[in-house]
């Protein structure tokens, strides 16, 4: 609401002049611009999938807090994970990763490893990127990956 124009009225018969509301911020605003990127491979004679996620950050300054959620499909458990710098955690399906920060222009890459055990093709699958950090483009937080 910067620069818009306020009058007071008093009973219709008193009407101030024209103020203009001015506001200030009263510290930074950090933000960044988090991407997820999926695909995922299946190997038939391990019966294994491997779903690599790539997280980006394309915004002016570092990312903070940010983390990165994927729930496994029905029919696969978890078998394994690969990522450097951050932090791992496996409840059922459900895989989060704590990247922490990540610097402006970096990417960071995870690989999770599913094992089949009732699942039918075409394996679809859903990771999400969320940040502390102000995300100016939060459209593309969101990836999906299937396998035919």
């Amino acid at each position: 609401m910067n620069g818009y124009q306020y009058r007071v009225i008093v009973s219709n018969l008193i009407i101030s002049d024209t103020a203009t509301l001015t506001v200030y911020k009263t510290g930074p605003v950090v933000w960044a611009d988090v991407s997820i990127a999926k695909e995922g491979s299946y190997d038939s004679g391990n019966n294994t999938i491997t779903w690599t996620i790539t997280v980006t950050n394309d915004g002016p300054q570092t990312a903070q807090g940010v983390m990165v959620k994927d729930t496994l499909i029905s029919g696969t458990t978890f078998s394994g994970i690969e990522v450097s710098g951050a932090t791992t955690k496996v409840g059922g399906r459900t895989v989060t990763v704590n990247i922490g920060t990540l610097t402006s222009g970096n990417s960071c890459t995870i690989k999770i490893y599913a094992l089949v055990t009732r699942a039918t093709a075409p394996f679809a699958n859903t990771a999400t990127v969320t940040t502390t950090s102000y995300d100016q483009h939060p459209g593309d937080n969101m990836a999906i990956a299937t396998i035919p």
